[in-house]
């Protein structure tokens, strides 16, 4: 029996139609599970707490992904604006992985577990990494210059629910001795020797403002990082806490 041409072009015509009606069915299904999984990325984002308005969007995201991370620190006068995290297993674990636990020179900044992470601990300190390009903490270096001390003394850290203003009062190299473990900090004597020895440090790029009156009932954050010129010493900036809301 032979077969139209007809009928040979609308088999084909058909054939073309279904082909195309399976290929946009399947083009929708898929555009409606990536619609699905991006909003359920976006619910489990959107579900991390957050009550300050100030805090960065991208906190939400890097909270939702790695429960290390519980905060943010700007500097003033610099591009400092980093997550803030904490390893509960391996305090230098953050010294060599960024915020997505992914291994990296530049690292993070960190706070050890002997410090809260609510900084309400009389000496908080916080660790970057002095870097050449001037990221993570390399900026703070600009310390070393007395305009740029006198001009950039606000350090903020945002926490979900607040955020903390500290007034710069000290910035120095000091040697590598732990902060926080070399003295019991818990004895109010040795929190006056802790505030004594900061503006005791000697050094022609010292800057120390000495009308600053800070006290064992203060609150301090130090922001410790390496410095290129001397692989056994530390540049420190001291703090003291003056707004918290």
């Amino acid at each position: 029996m032979k077969i139209s041409a007809k009928k040979i072009i609308t088999c084909i015509l058909l054939v073309i139609c279904l082909f195309l009606c399976a290929f946009i069915g399947f083009y929708l299904y898929e555009r409606q599970q990536e619609l699905n999984a991006q909003r359920e990325e976006q619910e489990r984002i959107m579900a991390v707490p957050v009550e300050n308005p100030d805090m960065p969007e991208e906190y939400r995201k890097l909270k939702a992904d790695n429960p290390d991370v519980y905060g943010w620190i700007m500097v003033e006068g610099t591009d400092i604006s980093y997550p803030i995290l904490q390893s509960q297993e391996d305090n230098a674990f953050y010294l060599n992985y960024n915020p997505e636990k992914q291994e990296s020179e530049a690292g993070s900044i960190f706070s050890e577990n002997y410090n809260s992470q609510d900084f309400t601990d009389f000496l908080t300190v916080l660790y970057g990494n002095c870097m050449e390009d001037g990221s993570m903490f390399g900026e703070l270096l600009n310390y070393e210059d007395p305009v740029f001390f006198e001009e950039n003394r606000e350090i903020k850290v945002l926490l979900p629910d607040k955020t903390l203003h500290y007034y710069i009062f000290a910035t120095y190299t000091g040697d590598n001795s732990h902060l926080l473990l070399t003295r019991d900090l818990s004895k109010e004597e040795n929190r006056n020797r802790y505030i004594s020895d900061i503006f005791r440090q000697r050094g022609l790029k010292n800057n120390l403002d000495k009308s600053v009156d800070v006290g064992p009932d203060d609150k301090i954050l130090a922001l410790s990082t390496g410095h290129p010129t001397d692989p056994d010493s530390r540049f420190i900036v001291q703090s003291i806490l003056r707004k918290s809301g």
